[in-house]
């Protein structure tokens, strides 16, 4: 049977609906491909949107993925846009930001400072403020009296300070600015309105959140991130708004870690098509903004300035492996810091687990290559200075470096080293110029420290005992050093120091000093045909009682031993027993009588203590 031919009629139907549909799917297709393509949700390098700089929103991950999705199946119409060779990281104007922080309002209006006469760094009170009561010997009145190895790192830090304040200015400044802290405080109703000189208080403020550069938690959180991820970071913290516990300081470094300095950052501009500014609070130069170019496709920075107003300024400058740019935020400061040289049995936030050491190059070469300066573990790893190269090859161990040090290890800027516990190690130095060390050691509620070492070309080494119970010296010179002991016994609530004044060494011999806190004795075994001044402070719930003598004689290659628990009233003698031989047995036992100087707990650290006497350490 034949087909019947279709009408003319059914045919025309037939075409228009095709056409019809045709024409649904291709605008379909068309409108879905232009809301995705023409305004796309601008992507990080990290995967995450960016936010929207005019409604103040972002897309979330679900967004972004299905974005991606859709983008992907289907063929993009072309666009009229720049070619990525010619802007390869895209629209900068999206970072811009600010905090609303005005240097000329919230700045200081004095610039960053030393240790200049009259000027009031840590005190006692502060020291309990930032870690607790466990870094007091002895409560009266609500009178902390600083336990040694407190004493001791407070005295430490204020050291540092010398270098410059600019941590302290650059977080107070800021604390100020978001209300963490009364401006009506300080006595003015601006930041910019504040006297440092006539301002105990301020000063006492500016060394507080100086010194949280140096502990933990605050030392955990410090980030440390190539320059493009730290400019995203800013700009992202300051689009979505600051908040009193949520903002940043910025540390810079030279490449070998010297010259460190502390700003703060308020704001974020592009430049041009590649380079951003970060906008920041340098306390070097009040009243004036400054900025960190970073340059956004080469992924470097670079800023000139100087560590402090008294050095030269100079040009700072990093890139993506560098870390020498580094945030800080500012919640960690906020909480009680931990306290690496309390003793663990007294709190929660005691003692991290570490030793801590302090190394003062008091010559200031230690980077030039000529002099080395390392720790040694048993089995022969290290962490410290070799020819003028900084390293580390011990796990968990770190080295903190101070912000406003002049360079690594001077005078004003020691680095802090923290050493896991249980690893014993030795302090291994040469030199092949005149040299001279300080180094401290902290550790479960003891310190012990030496000042003034003179080191060679050949090696001097010094050994730190399990717990800090004992140090052995092998010196490399004829020399004469000041070495001091200090201890908690908690179960009395008792302190003692120890302090041997111009110990004198001999190149070659080897002097060990052990301190036995469970009976209080001292022995130094070893000694060189000289002398030295002895002082002693015990101190308990009741008070202070010391001990001092100058000149006490010693004996070749002999043994002492005396008691530093027999010292618990004033005038009191002390027994002073001598091994002339060598042969473990005291062949005399000498009174050693008190020359009644005027020194207490909360003046007793290392030094010549006799200055104790008529001075007051106004900046202590």
């Amino acid at each position: 049977m034949s087909q019947k031919p279709r009408s003319r009629t059914s045919l025309i139907v037939y075409i228009v609906i095709a056409i019809a549909v045709w024409a649904i799917v291709e605008g379909f297709n068309n409108t879905d491909t232009e809301s995705v393509v023409a305004e796309p949700t601008p992507i990080s390098d990290e995967g995450q949107p960016s936010a929207d700089t005019t409604s103040g929103s972002t897309t979330d991950d679900a967004t972004v993925n299905a974005t991606r999705t859709r983008v992907a199946t289907k063929t993009p119409r072309r666009r009229r846009t720049a070619t990525p060779e010619s802007n390869p990281v895209g629209d900068l104007t999206g970072l811009q930001a600010r905090s609303g922080f005005e240097v000329q309002r919230d700045g200081f209006s004095f610039e960053n400072y030393g240790n200049e006469p009259g000027i009031r760094n840590l005190k006692a009170v502060d020291m309990r403020r930032m870690f607790g009561d466990d870094v007091c010997s002895r409560i009266k009145k609500d009178v902390c009296t600083l336990s040694p190895a407190a004493r001791q790192w407070m005295r430490e830090i204020n050291t540092s300070m010398d270098g410059g304040h600019c941590e302290g200015m650059a977080v107070l400044s800021e604390n100020l600015y978001y209300n963490l802290v009364a401006l009506r405080t300080f006595g003015a109703s601006q930041t910019a309105d504040l006297d440092l000189y006539s301002n105990d208080t301020l000063q006492g403020e500016i060394a507080y959140w100086w010194a949280t550069q140096m502990t933990a938690p605050t030392t955990d959180s410090f980030q440390y991130d190539t320059p493009i991820e730290i400019v995203k970071t800013l700009s992202k913290w300051m689009q979505t708004g600051p908040t009193p516990d949520n903002f940043y300081t910025i540390g810079f470094y030279k490449r070998d870690y010297t010259g460190g300095h502390a700003v703060s950052p308020i704001g974020i501009e592009p430049l041009d098509d590649t380079h951003v500014a970060i906008v920041i609070y340098d306390n070097n130069y009040p009243n004036e903004e400054r900025q960190i170019i970073v340059d956004m496709v080469a992924n470097t920075w670079q800023y000139e300035g100087s560590s402090n107003p008294e050095v030269e300024s100079d040009m700072y400058e990093g890139d993506a492996t560098s870390q020498t740019l580094e945030l800080t935020p500012s919640a960690p400061r906020l909480l009680r810091q931990e306290c690496d040289f309390c003793t663990g049995a007294k709190g929660k936030l005691g003692s991290k687990g570490s030793t801590l050491f302090f190394l003062r190059d008091r010559t200031n070469q230690l980077t030039s290559g000529e002099v080395s300066s390392i720790f040694v573990t048993a089995d022969g790893r290290r962490i410290g200075y070799l020819d003028g190269e900084l390293i580390n090859e011990i796990d968990g161990a770190t080295i903190s470096v101070v912000k406003s040090g002049p360079s690594v290890w001077d005078t004003r800027g020691a680095p802090m080293i923290r050493i896991p516990a249980g690893e014993k190690v030795s302090l291994k130095m040469t030199s092949s110029i005149s040299d001279s060390y300080d180094v401290s050691a902290y550790s479960d509620g003891k310190v012990i420290r030496i000042e003034d070492m003179g080191v060679t070309e050949d090696e001097t080494e010094i050994g730190f005992g399990d717990g800090l119970d004992e140090l052995t010296v092998d010196s490399s010179a004829d020399d004469d050093a000041d070495i001091y002991f200090g201890d908690e016994d908690i179960n009395t609530d008792s302190a003692y120091s120890t302090q041997l004044t111009d110990f004198d060494l001999a190149a070659g011999q080897q002097v060990t000093f052990a301190y036995n806190d469970a009976d209080g004795t001292f022995v130094i075994d070893g000694n060189d045909d000289g002398a030295y001044d002895l002082d002693i402070v015990t101190t308990d719930a009741e008070g202070d009682v010391a001990f001092s003598i100058d000149d006490v004689a010693t004996v070749d290659n002999s043994t002492v031993e005396f008691d530093i628990d027999s010292i618990n009233t004033e005038g009191e003698a002390l027994d002073y027993n001598v091994d002339e031989t060598g042969d473990g047995t005291y062949e005399s036992d000498v009174t050693l009588s008190d020359d009644d100087l005027s020194i207490s707990a909360g003046d007793f650290a290392a030094d010549d203590l006799e200055s104790y006497v008529d001075e007051s350490f106004s900046n202590l």
